[in-house]
């Protein structure tokens, strides 16, 4: 091959064609030296076979024959190479790719751009950060707008990270472009960035009419760790004492800039803000007090939860109790029990301590971990609950059937999981939000009685209720009748109105968690479930667990965000949406993809789908799942008003 290297010519190009496909490797490389030499459109395609060869010297060979050629190159293989393993023919790739600056590059880049490899990604964006612009990069934007969430989000991510001075300055730009998608995702890759050069775009962000950008600034300005934040981040809480997820955003924020500046303003919000702001208010005062505030922080914090639901003084003991370990002064000290100090005995309000036996017949066994499956019928627990069956198995437990010895009637047990018993933090707010979920005595509700342990093993008992899921009447692509959809609709805002009355949001309501039985009574179920494990650091708890259904989690649930009352009428907006078209507003291949749909909120009207619902239902199921908390029905009541008067 060198002697025919230095021989051939034009009319040899067919017999090396013709060999390309030789065994060996060392040969097929050969092959593609010599055709360098000639620019002929054979040459050329046959080289671009050769870039998809499985030897990565023949990718090689061929790449760099080709890059000494002249005349047109095949850009979308050029672009596949960015995803080549061998990092030689990825930079390779690279210098081709920017020498040949081809007017639709960026649209051949969205490909790696998207690509699991961050090698790809880095690769896609060394290209960009030398022939991009803010009109090729806001193309860019707007062509990845209708792909899955999860590639969106590694696209701006790799933009941001790997970005260089050109693709910044692009983006800075865009984050006052008209298109509401492309500033989100503008934004995204500013925050993504942490370069301290978008601070000043950032605070001007904080006035942009849509809520998301607002919000993302607000977590980008916290990102940046940038003091000069704090007074702009102050007078932005101060100056919309109406929105409480605003303050909620601004006091996370506040909190991660770590300046005791923060301090008065937040005490401020502490008297006059929603219980939602008013949590936050606590948390952030915990973080942030520092010995010269300690005893006015403490004053402070006794004197606007004097007179707060248990919750919030629960909340306050806390922090007062981990301020004054901090501080040896005793000032302002609360008598209220800190969470810390609940027993799990049967002297803890609620948990009902059981002996941890298992009867069978005569023999009767001590056991400190119930083992369902080993259960068989007529075994009794604890001397008081004879097995009938397991009714079902769930994300946080089994669910058994039993008879109250008693009372001498059938009720459930709820056993917990281990992984989710073996974490005292999470039992210990099993007990304490099932004080809540206690109180609610609707029909239209499933009766929690009591929290359970057997040994190491808890329950929660609750009432019996034959019956199906609403899941089951619910048929792909078939829109329910109306007016049963209404009646079921009626029920569940019914009960969900004297739940959030005892100051219990459910946040997992979902067909599956909606009962109907034969007599077309409807109940909710599982309340206290979700709302104890939620209030744990994370979204994904230390059990792995996801709080929340993906395809009904509400955004303020998506982003980790302070729950209340609407977010369960998000949830219930989901549901009838579900309900009238046959499928839900969002879908797709994985959880997270589906999560952050509804962040983006950008559902299709469920009119679209079916012609036969009127346009004032329409409104109402848009109006109950808006993206934005404050643009819902702001009380289950109103939106069960809403409901109980509809008329077409």
């Amino acid at each position: 091959y060198r002697i025919i290297d230095s021989l051939a010519d034009e009319s040899l190009v067919p017999e090396l064609i013709n060999r390309i496909d030789a065994k060996d490797p060392i040969m097929r490389a050969q092959i593609a030296k010599v055709l360098a030499r000639f620019s002929s459109k054979p040459s050329r395609d046959a080289l671009h076979q050769l870039l998809d060869d499985d030897d990565k010297t023949v990718r090689l060979a061929a790449l760099e024959a080709l890059s000494q050629m002249d005349g047109e190159l095949d850009m979308q293989q050029l672009c596949q190479l960015l995803k080549d393993p061998d990092m030689k023919i990825q930079s390779k790739a690279i210098d081709a790719i920017v020498k040949l600056n081809h007017p639709n590059t960026v649209n051949y880049l969205l490909d790696p751009l998207q690509d699991e490899s961050e090698y790809a990604r880095r690769a896609a964006v060394e290209i960009l950060n030398e022939i991009a612009d803010q009109s090729s990069i806001k193309e860019l934007l707007l062509a990845i707008k209708d792909r899955d969430w999860w590639v969106r989000s590694r696209a701006a991510d790799a933009l941001g990270r790997i970005g260089g001075k050109k693709v910044v300055d692009s983006v800075i730009e865009l984050i006052k472009d008209e298109d509401e998608f492309v500033r989100r995702t503008a934004i995204e890759v500013i925050n993504a960035t942490k370069d301290e050069s978008t601070y000043d775009i950032l605070v001007e962000a904080l006035s942009d009419s849509d809520w998301w950008v607002r919000e993302r600034a607000i977590d980008g300005l916290a990102a940046l760790g940038n003091i000069k934040a704090v007074p702009v981040l102050i007078k932005l809480l101060e100056k919309d004492q109406s929105n409480s997820d605003i303050a909620v955003i601004i006091i996370k924020a506040l909190v991660k800039l770590n300046s005791t500046e923060a301090i008065l303003p937040i005490l401020e919000r502490l008297h006059h803000g929603t219980d939602a702001v008013k949590k936050e208010a606590l948390q952030a005062l915990s973080e942030l007090t520092d010995e010269a505030n300690a005893t006015r922080v403490k004053r402070e914090i006794a004197k606007a939860t004097e007179a707060a639901g248990e919750e919030l003084k629960q909340i306050a003991a806390n922090v007062l109790l981990r301020i004054n370990s901090s501080y040896s002064t005793k000032t302002g000290m609360s008598a209220i029990e800190p969470m810390e100090n609940l027993s799990m005995g049967a002297d803890s309000p609620g948990a009902v301590n059981l002996p941890d036996t298992i009867s069978r017949g005569s023999i009767s066994l001590v056991t400190e971990i119930v083992d369902i499956s080993k259960l068989q019928p007529d075994d009794i627990l604890g001397n008081r609950y004879r097995f009938i069956r397991l009714v079902g198995k769930g994300a946080f437990g089994s669910v058994l059937l039993v008879e109250d010895l008693i009372i001498s009637e059938e009720i459930i047990l709820k056993f917990l999981n281990p992984n989710v018993a073996s974490d005292h933090n999470i039992i210990k707010r099993f007990v304490y939000e099932l004080r809540f979920a206690r109180k609610i005595t609707h029909p239209n509700v499933i009766r929690i009685f009591d929290m359970l342990t057997f040994g190491e093993s808890f329950a929660i008992a609750m009432e019996y209720f034959p019956s199906h899921t609403l899941t089951s009447e619910i048929y792909p692509g078939q829109p329910m009748q109306l007016a049963r959809a209404i009646k079921i609709m009626g029920k569940v805002c019914a009960g969900m109105v004297s739940a959030h009355h005892a100051n219990v949001v459910h946040r997992d309501l979902k067909p599956s968690n909606i009962l109907i039985n034969n007599e077309d009574i409807i109940k909710i179920v599982d309340f206290g479930v979700s709302s104890a494990i939620s209030q744990m650091d994370t979204k994904l708890t230390k059990t792995g667990l996801l709080i929340g259904t993906p395809t009904y989690m509400a955004p303020e649930q998506v982003l980790g965000r302070q729950v209340d009352a609407r977010t369960d009428i998000y949830s219930l907006g989901i549901i009838m949406y579900e309900m009238l078209t046959g499928i839900p507003p969002y879908s797709g291949g994985d959880s997270m993809s589906i999560m952050f749909q509804h962040v983006q909120g950008q559902a299709v009207p469920p009119r679209d789908l079916n012609q036969a619902l009127p346009q004032t239902l329409n409104a109402i199921i848009m109006k109950a799942m808006a993206s934005a908390p404050e643009k819902r029905y702001q009380s289950m009541d109103e939106l069960h008003e809403r409901l109980s008067t509809y008329s077409e």
